[in-house]
């Protein structure tokens, strides 16, 4: 009987000897607004507002829902406007805005913005030192 349990324990670890049923490993959580492009976020949606808000009302974090940082961002903005609108009053910012992170994550994502490193920087400073210079 002993070994009947050794063998089925054995089998699902397939040989691993620090197999503990209670620690798995845990798999990354994918952002769901990354990962399906298609899916927009939508703050009149209150079944779509629901997978990002406890039964509470508090928004969820990152760690919860799996969404990136610059998701969570819209997320929250997107459950503080339904929160307004809740309450019966109008919401305070347009749709439109966004933030100003995300807007620059927008901007070096569509390849608007070029980013330097810190040698490239310094180099380019003293250029720019160098002509002020010259101008005097």
């Amino acid at each position: 009987m002993a070994e009947n349990k050794k063998n089925k324990r054995n089998n699902r670890n397939n040989g691993d000897n620090d197999y503990n049923p209670k620690f798995r490993k845990m798999r990354k959580k994918v952002c769901p607004l990354c990962a399906d492009k298609d899916l927009g976020l939508d703050f009149k949606n209150a079944d779509q507002m629901k997978k990002f808000v406890n039964d509470k009302g508090k928004i969820l974090p990152r760690r919860a829902t799996g969404a990136c940082a610059k998701h969570q961002r819209d997320i929250t903005l997107a459950v503080k406007r339904a929160r307004q609108i809740a309450t019966g009053s109008s919401p305070m910012t347009d749709e439109e805005d966004t933030s100003p992170v995300t807007l620059a994550a927008d901007e070096i994502e569509e390849g608007k913005i070029t980013l330097y490193d810190e040698a490239e920087w310094k180099e380019k400073d003293k250029q720019e030192n160098n002509e002020k210079q010259e101008n005097e």
